[in-house]
């Protein structure tokens, strides 16, 4: 999971490392959508293309770093490439798609947004509708895909337009697709949660005399619940679940899940010796976001043979992840017009 990004990785991984808000400079950072494809000054191109693709982040990351992988697997020397800008690569299987990020202020404790989640789900709507209209694309099929918890903000997102303007409703009305990368719909590694938890109250004590920003409510989303105590993803993935089966909410999704190790050794040393260790092997490995949590009931789901933090870099036209996923979006292109019709008739 992003959140976990650098201590999850060892000091011998052999995949780039993400900067964070810790490494890089917030005050420079821009927030909103950015259109990586075609050159956004081209007007006349991205009038021709009959697709938008929006690729949002997860928590504790930004773009374009979540989405860059090494040229050569386990070399830092070879350079890195993004699947997103690559001209071989999304736009090459895709070119009659306009490509975009969506980068949000998702941290979770130094310069965190003072919103609430539901606030952050209704800036993406209105960015998106700001965009849409001030290029002439209102009626344009849109298709997302959606990095770890960044999944949980675009559920929440759907919650939206059925109480909401009409503006918010024509982009529900106009999706034609979804996919997610490891989004933990039922919670995270519960070591991972608590880690995040002590590494705010860590940096908050450090930071006592500075003003210290953080949102413990992005946090509290990585929980998985129990029948005693729900987790506060319960209530947002169950109403999910029900709107994905019917009427303008009925859209293609599939899930990608890991089912590769992430070492964990990292992180688990910040915890108290006595601290229950769960969900990892004796060598600190396991699953950051399992099967169970990255699946949603009745929609397409595909395993990735990748570690969680690799399930949104490709390095190559012919990695088999960015070909599966590839091949997905491409389906939801081709069925555009189908989809929005079987829509109407709903």
């Amino acid at each position: 999971m992003d959140v976990l990004k650098n201590a999850l990785v060892s000091s011998t991984s052999k995949e780039p490392v993400q900067k964070t808000h810790k490494d890089a400079s917030e005050d420079s950072r821009t927030f909103g959508l950015n259109q990586i494809y075609p050159e956004p000054r081209n007007t006349t191109e991205t009038a021709e293309k009959n697709v938008d693709i929006i690729v949002l982040h997860g928590l504790a990351a930004r773009s374009p770093e979540t989405f860059i992988a090494y040229k050569v697997d386990g070399d830092s020397d070879s350079g890195h490439i993004n699947w997103l800008a690559n001209n071989d690569m999304l736009s090459a299987d895709m070119p009659y798609a306009r490509i975009l990020t969506y980068d949000w202020n998702a941290n979770y404790d130094k310069s965190a947004s003072s919103d609430i989640f539901s606030g952050h789900a209704k800036t993406l709507l209105d960015r998106i509708h700001v965009n849409r209209r001030r290029t002439g694309r209102l009626q344009r099929p849109i298709i997302f895909v959606a990095s770890c918890f960044g999944g949980l903000l675009l559920a929440k997102v759907r919650l939206f337009p059925s109480s909401s303007s009409y503006k918010y409703f024509e982009i529900l009305r106009y999706t034609v697709g979804v996919a997610f990368l490891g989004t933990p719909f039922r919670g995270s590694w519960p070591t991972g949660h608590t880690a995040t938890q002590l590494r705010i109250a860590v940096a908050m004590s450090a930071s006592a005399e500075e003003r210290f920003e953080s949102s413990q409510e992005l946090v509290q989303l990585l929980r998985s619940g129990t029948t005693e105590d729900p987790s506060p993803l319960d209530e947002l993935v169950n109403t999910f679940v029900e709107q994905i089966q019917f009427g303008p909410y009925k859209f293609p999704i599939v899930c990608f899940y890991e089912t590769r190790h992430t070492n964990f050794s990292a992180v688990l040393r910040t915890l108290p010796a006595d601290f229950a260790q769960t969900q990892v092997d004796e060598n600190g490995h396991g699953i950051v976001v399992p099967r169970h949590s990255a699946c949603l009931p009745g929609a397409d789901s595909a395993a990735m043979d990748c570690r969680h933090n690799m399930l949104q870099k490709f390095n190559s036209p012919d990695n088999d992840g960015f070909q599966r996923l590839t091949d997905r979006l491409m389906e939801y292109a081709e069925n555009a017009q189908e989809t929005l019709m079987k829509k109407d008739r709903m």
